[in-house]
């Protein structure tokens, strides 16, 4: 089931909705939170770190001013980074998108 997480704040676009990771049941429906994204991050449950899972180059353009802000392109993942958690989605994201780029 694809739910947000109201909670807890997008670090990485101010306003919009975290989705829960834990809560996806499948890679269909990962498939159709991240469609037609550019960026997918993530962020730690517990300690509120963030992470760059895929875009990394799109968020380095947008933060030196190379091209706009860009509206309704992101998705964020919130997730226990200390649980298996963290290799689905690192697994998910290698299958969506080729790469994952969580360092």
């Amino acid at each position: 089931m694809i739910k947000a997480l109201p909670n807890v704040k997008n670090p990485f676009a101010e306003g919009e909705a975290v989705i829960d990771f834990a809560a996806l049941e499948s890679l269909m429906e990962f498939g159709l939170c991240e469609t037609d994204k550019v960026f997918i991050g993530a962020v730690d449950l517990r300690t509120g770190n963030k992470a760059i899972m895929s875009g990394k180059e799109v968020l380095t353009a947008i933060m030196h001013q190379v091209i706009p802000p860009q509206p309704n392109t992101s998705v964020v993942f919130g997730l226990d980074f200390a649980s298996e958690d963290l290799e689905r989605l690192c697994a998910a994201v290698e299958v969506t998108r080729g790469c994952c780029e969580y360092e």
